[in-house]
């Protein structure tokens, strides 16, 4: 309805002075807008508190510096979109779990077993290549993703402590988790436990990325990416230690790869040098004894054909037993023998 318009059955009177009254509002309307005409447009768009705050009061060098601002947040967010997508890519549409500790049960089988009825050393070292596996497949970063950029896991370094081998039959459990990367080494970790839940051993391992192009190490920013934070963990041993030889009597051997010691990488899988080593301390030695400590360094891979010149040295119950082809070194294993309970 108008401002001006009246009910038809008013008085003259009262009718003038409605006409007056909507003449006076009329007027001040055009004066307020007159002096609105004189207000930056910015003061005159309705526009919230915060938007106000920002276009009103800031200076022209605090815009700027503003406006630069939202551009290098723009553009983070950005890259950060196509460093999904890349991930994305790499694992499948698979979304990554960023679980920080991996843990798997365990039932010894027979072909695990020695003559003691307790796991042998390269079995320990298995279990221990499949719970990293199964780790890394649910952070992204198993055999399947690796392979897509023409590279896999090789272990280098590990050392394992143990106090008793789970015998036959038994369940146990084995922990694992990765610890901050160094330079190229990618640290993990291993604690086994009984059934009760009490520590039986512990281990620690250096991984690196492998070049299957190259056979060389490579680097993948990704797999830093995926890898969890687990600075705030305490590790059960310090990185895997060099293998020093023995002094003792020097006991040698000529070994060539066989169809049973190669993986699906093409070279000697690293738990067969554990194999190699107790047959090298025969059965006679192994009978009612385990390894109570060991370590092994992967100098160089052992492919097929090779002529691998073992050495094995005793020093009471320490060993060491290396590798070599020619000059060359291609694998150190040490440890502690120690007797069964």
């Amino acid at each position: 309805m108008p401002v001006t318009s009246f009910p038809t059955r008013a008085s003259s009177s009262a009718r003038a002075a409605w006409q007056n009254c909507g003449t006076r509002r009329t007027n001040q309307q055009k004066q307020d807008g007159r002096k609105r005409g004189n207000v930056p447009i910015h003061q005159r768009t309705a526009l919230s508190g915060a938007a106000r705050f920002f276009y009103a009061d800031f200076s022209p060098l605090m815009r700027k510096a503003l406006a630069i601002f939202l551009l290098m947040a723009y553009n983070i967010l950005a890259a950060f979109s196509i460093l999904v997508a890349f991930i994305n890519k790499m694992t499948k549409g698979r979304i990554p779990i960023m679980l920080k500790i991996y843990k798997e049960d365990f039932t010894v089988r027979s072909y695990q077993t020695d003559l003691n009825a307790r796991m042998k050393p390269s079995a320990i070292l298995e279990v221990m290549q499949e719970a990293a596996g199964q780790h890394s497949e649910r952070l992204g970063l198993g055999r399947s993703a690796l392979l897509a950029k023409n590279t896999a896991w090789v272990l280098t370094r590990v050392e394992v402590d143990m106090d008793r081998y789970p015998a036959f039959e038994e369940t146990f459990s084995v922990e694992t988790f990765p610890m901050p990367v160094r330079r190229c080494f990618f640290p993990r970790y291993f604690i086994f436990r009984d059934g009760n839940g009490i520590e039986i051993g512990r281990a620690a391992t250096l991984w690196v990325l492998l070049d299957l192009g190259t056979r060389s190490m490579t680097k993948l920013d990704v797999v830093k990416a995926l890898m969890p934070d687990n600075s705030d963990l305490l590790a059960p041993l310090g990185l895997p230690a060099a293998v020093i030889e023995v002094s003792g009597t020097l006991q040698t051997e000529m070994r060539q790869p066989r169809y049973t010691d190669l993986d699906f990488n093409g070279h000697v899988n690293n738990t067969r040098y554990l194999d190699w080593c107790c047959d090298a301390l025969g059965i006679d030695t192994m009978r009612g004894a385990y390894l109570k400590h060991f370590a092994v360094n992967f100098d160089a891979e052992v492919m097929p054909m090779q002529q691998i010149r073992t050495e094995l040295r005793r020093l009471g119950d320490d060993f060491s037993y290396c590798g070599f082809e020619g000059d060359k070194r291609h694998f150190d294993v040490g440890g502690l023998l120690a007797r069964q309970n």
